[in-house]
């Protein structure tokens, strides 16, 4: 199990990278995307993937520490990010040897820029002073293809109160480079905020 230390720095670089704009990500609340707990999978991933699945499990706030710990078999790693209080993100990624290991980075960058295109397309899934609370997303990629050659596009949305899933592809024209699930908890703006600053 490795410790990892998490700098103000360092997160908000990534959150620019990806273009994650989510005020709960900034000054004042300071919660770490669940993304960069994904990029810290990215950095030990010597495999080319086929899938990512990463639940969000609880919220923490950055600078912290955290311990990561991966649990590697033939063809799939499950992995575990956490602090004192427990775990905060777990997940699986899944490999495909037979693939390009240099994709790597497109497959994991362009599963990192979901949230951010989420947040903007969220005025079509929420009601006026909703948001909602990333749960999990998971992306399957197809084999020798750079999904950010295509462009993003979300599905409709299903589900209940409780948990909206929302479909979305890489698509270039007619080829579909990857698809995946994103699935949210819709809640008022409000009583997020008040969750956050507890």
């Amino acid at each position: 199990m490795e410790s990892i230390k998490i700098n103000s720095k360092e997160v908000l670089n990534f959150l620019k990278e990806i273009k994650d704009n989510n005020y709960i990500h900034r000054e004042g609340y300071q919660i770490l995307p669940g993304m960069f707990g994904l990029s810290l999978i990215e950095e030990q991933t010597k495999r080319p993937i086929l899938s990512l699945d990463i639940e969000f499990n609880k919220s923490v706030k950055y600078p912290c520490e955290l311990k990561v710990e991966l649990e590697e078999s033939e063809d799939k790693s499950d992995f575990r990010i956490s602090n004192e209080e427990g775990i905060i993100y777990s997940g699986l990624v899944t490999f495909d040897d037979e693939d390009d290991l240099e994709l790597n980075p497109f497959k994991f960058f362009s599963t990192y820029r979901v949230g951010g295109e989420l947040l903007r397309h969220s005025e079509s899934y929420f009601k006026d002073g909703e948001t909602g609370i990333y749960l999990s997303q998971g992306m399957e990629f197809h084999k020798g293809e750079n999904p950010l050659n295509g462009n993003l596009d979300f599905g409709d949305i299903s589900g209940d109160r409780k948990k909206k899933i929302i479909p979305l592809e890489y698509r270039l024209g007619e080829k579909i480079l990857a698809k995946g699930t994103s699935r949210v908890r819709p809640i008022t703006k409000k009583l997020l905020e008040r969750r956050l600053l507890k």
